[in-house]
């Protein structure tokens, strides 16, 4: 099993067409032959809302309709709360400074 931190950028590519998308995408959806998932995730609280304003602002300058900014709200707030690991970063954090 791969461990990979997402940052905000990186999950945005998940719900946008961007470059990179589709590496994204394989990781994520990534399953061994008994349907669980092949990798870890770990992001940062703050990332959370890095990526709302992501979806956003790609809604506002009209490169996303409403359905799709709503359907990227959703799945986003799905796998921050099933696929990342958000405690690894807030826990860890201060082991970079001993």
């Amino acid at each position: 099993m791969a461990h990979f931190y997402f940052d905000a950028d990186t999950q945005v590519k998940r719900y946008l067409a961007e470059k990179g998308r589709k590496w994204v995408k394989a990781l994520l959806d990534a399953t061994s032959d008994d349907g669980e998932p092949m990798h870890e995730f770990y992001t940062v609280d703050i990332s959370q809302v890095e990526v709302a304003s992501a979806i956003t602002a790609a809604y506002r300058t009209r490169r996303i309709d409403a359905d799709t900014r709503e359907e990227a709200f959703e799945l986003h707030i799905t796998e921050s709360a099933e696929t990342y690991h958000l405690d690894f970063a807030r826990n860890s954090a201060h082991r970079l400074f001993l």
